[in-house]
């Protein structure tokens, strides 16, 4: 075998590459936050198929400290009572127990947290008129638990609260804690459109069954359109549709013919 004779040259740029520095740490920065991206968008997405099949039990032992914190009272009572006949009727699984808390709060407004918890406040009351009314509000709170939309929202809160942490490399446990603490507080006012237009469905089709008609179902989006101006409204609740688009959809469900109402009860009216 023939040696080479003297050493051979090395190409040129072998420790000197012609591309920048920079522009490969840019190519590489952007590689990692798309597989994170990817990777999250991936989680979130299991998040919310898995998240029916999370024992509801789990859900009623995280937020046993919540039902202790809120004592019965007369309404509260009439309103579990009515929120169980309205669970019945919409065939929510019996495994699942509603419960119905009264807040002394101005705001018309009802939201579900988890444990199968809806709470309904004064303002609401004010401004509903029949049992009719508030049962299509209640319903549709109802209709959220019974899809287990609170525990897929808190699902995928926890993945974003995971990737956070490990993205600012927080990862001793204080800060993941922390995050999931706050998203479990939040699985009320962040509920997307898609699940509240599959609520909203669930409730008319429970007032159905419960009442025989949806006769009452507008008249809460009703006054919410006619007094409160959308925009504010909207900035409280983004997530739901637009109440105009709700009392269009309405309008071709209920009864054209007058239906006579179920009063409210008498614990539920407020003066």
């Amino acid at each position: 075998m023939r040696l080479p004779e003297g050493n051979p040259r090395p190409p040129e740029h072998i420790n000197n590459p012609p591309s920048s520095a920079l522009l490969e740490f840019a190519w590489l920065l952007g590689a990692v936050a798309l597989a994170v991206v990817t990777v999250t968008l991936l989680l979130l997405l299991l998040a919310r198929q898995l998240a029916p099949h999370i024992p509801f039990a789990w859900e009623v032992a995280v937020t046993k400290e919540l039902a202790a914190s809120s004592p019965p009272d007369a309404r509260s009572q009439a309103l579990d009572k009515l929120a169980a006949a309205l669970a019945q009727a919409g065939g929510v699984s019996d495994d699942i127990r509603i419960q119905a808390h009264y807040m002394d709060a101005a705001l018309p407004n009802a939201f579900a947290t988890l444990g199968g918890h809806v709470f309904v406040t004064r303002g609401l009351l004010e401004n509903v008129s029949s049992e009719n009314a508030l049962a299509m509000v209640l319903a549709h709170e109802i209709g959220h638990i019974h899809y287990r939309d609170p525990a897929a929202l808190l699902s995928r809160q926890a993945v974003l609260a995971v990737v956070w942490a490990v993205a600012t490399g927080d990862t001793g446990g204080g800060g993941v804690q922390q995050a999931l603490m706050q998203a479990g507080m939040l699985t009320s006012l962040s509920f997307d459109r898609d699940m509240e237009r599959r609520a909203d469905r669930f409730a008319l089709d429970t007032l159905k069954a419960h009442y025989g008609h949806a006769a009452g179902a507008e008249e809460f989006f009703r006054h919410i359109h006619d007094h409160y101006d959308e925009s504010e409204w909207e900035t409280l609740f983004r997530s739901h549709p637009l109440t105009q688009e709700r009392l269009d959809w309405l309008a071709g469900e209920v009864p054209a013919e007058s239906v006579t109402l179920v009063p409210l009860p008498e614990a539920l009216r407020v003066e």
